[in-house]
């Protein structure tokens, strides 16, 4: 967690509440996730399923991710360059992943279940959540201030300990630390 507290511009001088809020706004997943897997998901909950005779209406598709794309398309045109390049993505046979650990992917995906999840012939909310859970859910969106302060204390520990380690190992290989109290020395304590 430290890495992504770090990324935040002026962390240094925000509260802990506000990380955990900068945090939850970034809408990842901890991994990418495997288009078989999610192209099994999606055709199991019924959200995406292949037409068996796609000649009967030129669709190749059916399917609630299929009700959604043509509501955005109909209704949304901010959203539609977004969900047309993740139908197309998702269902282009030489793809592998969808790279949702990446915010430019894992928003799109985030942005699509708040707008959507749960309304009448789209995919629910939990729909979304089996997506994320593919890439083994959401990185962030319930840190808390208490994770973030400790996360920060654990950050600072480390490198206190790392910049005593170094003088100890110095004194060590120079011979000026030959013992145990030499070592206790360094660290400040008795």
């Amino acid at each position: 967690m430290i890495q992504s507290i770090q990324q935040i511009d002026g962390y240094e001088s925000l509260t802990a509440a506000e990380i955990a809020d900068a945090l939850n706004a970034i809408h990842i997943t901890h991994l990418p996730i495997d288009l078989g897997e999610l192209l099994f998901l999606l055709n199991n909950r019924g959200m995406l399923v292949r037409r068996i005779r796609p000649a009967d209406t030129g669709e190749k598709w059916t399917g609630s991710v299929v009700d959604m794309i043509t509501h955005v398309n109909a209704n949304s045109p901010a959203m539609a360059g977004g969900v047309n390049q993740w139908f197309s993505h998702i269902t282009n046979d030489r793809n592998h992943t969808f790279d949702t650990s990446q915010a430019q992917y894992g928003s799109q995906l985030k942005a699509l279940a708040t707008a959507f999840g749960g309304q009448p012939t789209m995919p629910t909310v939990d729909d979304f959540d089996a997506i994320a859970d593919l890439g083994g859910g959401w990185k962030f969106g319930d840190v808390t201030p208490e994770q973030v302060t400790a996360a920060l204390n654990q950050h600072a520990l480390q490198s206190w300990w790392t910049a005593k380690r170094a003088v100890i190992d110095e004194g060590i290989f120079d011979g000026s630390i030959t013992d145990e109290t030499g070592v206790i020395a360094v660290i400040g304590g008795g």
